[in-house]
């Protein structure tokens, strides 16, 4: 037999949907017929629906990226892209394209220490750089001795003219000589006033 809210609620139906007998304690109750079995049913749907709309549905937790569900807050992953450092190189060779950008009549340019070794250059193609440095080495101390037997002081250019141009010699500090190679139409003037402004950029990098 039913028992708690079930039991009353088949009886409720039963008195509802059965006609009225006079009671005996003699005879048992007999089986309940089909009205009252489908009012039944339809009144366990009702309660059902009624419980179910009561109810608040749960938030569907976010997926993974394998289909998981995961508790977790997901995140968006942000890249960022760093600036690649600069060189001393890189602004030494930058600081000597620029010097033959200004001035077109210089065709090459160098940075090379007092005892002959290469710093950095902008030399054409086809050109030794071990070559050009030691030379210019030796010119320097050519030059350097002259001046001091000739009485004249302490060297500040060397300029060598040919027949197809100027070589330019200056010291830039610290060590290091800027060298020009210019055509034979260049200004020396402008030519000195643009490698004393070159001199100037690089000992900020030196």
């Amino acid at each position: 037999m039913a028992s708690g809210w079930l039991s009353d609620l088949l009886s409720r139906v039963a008195d509802e949907h059965e006609p009225r007998l006079p009671k005996s304690s003699e005879t048992p109750p007999g089986p309940v017929s089909e009205a009252a079995a489908a009012a039944v049913m339809t009144e366990l749907e009702s309660l059902i629906l009624e419980e179910k709309s009561n109810t608040q549905p749960l938030a569907p937790a976010p997926f993974t990226a394998k289909g998981n569900r995961s508790s977790e807050p997901t995140f968006t992953s942000r890249v960022v892209h760093e600036s690649k450092p600069v060189s001393r190189l890189d602004e030494l060779n930058r600081a000597l394209r620029k010097l033959q950008n200004d001035s077109p009549g210089i065709e090459a340019s160098a940075l090379i220490s007092e005892d002959g070794l290469m710093i950095a250059s902008a030399l054409p193609e086809g050109v030794e750089e071990t070559r050009v440095a030691g030379m210019t080495a030796t010119l320097l101390n050519l030059g350097s001795r002259g001046a001091v037997e000739l009485n004249r002081g302490g060297v500040q250019e060397i300029i060598v003219r040919g027949e197809r141009g100027y070589a330019v010699l200056i010291g830039a500090g610290r060590g290091v000589l800027l060298l020009a190679l210019t055509d034979e139409s260049s200004k020396l003037g402008l030519v000195f006033f643009d490698m004393r402004e070159t001199v100037r950029a690089l000992q900020r990098v030196l």
